[in-house]
């Protein structure tokens, strides 16, 4: 998703381009991951040259950029708990550690 917004804003003054859009599918452990990629088919205005130009909207693609900082926000603090808990498992099963503080 971050890398097809950064390049749909990149490329945006090339003529008839068709910006890449990025569908999200739901993990069945929970979260997200990128699904099905596909070309957006709206056409873009039409140039003073009467060819047709980009179809990226700037605002969306800012907007499809905080959305992705966002999801890898929360995917890192996922994992982060995750390993945390790891930890504390680790530490109370370390029985070797326990019987020699006695």
């Amino acid at each position: 998703m971050l890398g097809a917004a950064a390049s749909n804003l990149a490329i945006s003054d090339t003529p008839g381009y068709r910006a890449t859009r990025v569908d999200l599918a739901a993990l069945q452990g929970g979260g997200v991951a990128a699904g099905h990629v596909s070309q957006d088919p709206t056409h873009g205005p039409i140039q003073p040259d009467g060819k047709e130009g980009p179809n990226v909207d700037p605002a969306r693609e800012s907007i499809n950029l905080t959305r992705a900082k966002v999801l890898y926000s929360a995917n890192a603090a996922v994992y982060r708990m995750a390993d945390r808990m790891t930890g504390r498992l680790l530490d109370v099963m370390d029985t070797d550690r326990r019987d020699h503080k006695s």
